[in-house]
């Protein structure tokens, strides 16, 4: 029997993809830190506006 992990493994650079920054509304955004401030956040840069944000790992994208 196989513990199968509740999250997926991301690298460096390699994010969900289309995650939208919250100041610009951009999608040109890549995965910065794993975590934020808080075990439950991952930190992105926008680099359009070039700007660090941070958000929720779980979260389910805005429609």
């Amino acid at each position: 029997m196989s513990i199968q992990p509740r999250t997926k493994h991301l690298p460096i650079g390699k994010g969900e993809p289309n995650v939208q920054c919250p100041f610009c509304k951009g999608t040109e955004t890549e995965l910065y830190a794993l975590f934020g401030s808080m075990l439950s956040t991952s930190q992105y840069y926008c680099r359009r506006c070039r700007v660090a944000f941070e958000r929720m790992k779980w979260s389910k994208p805005a429609k």
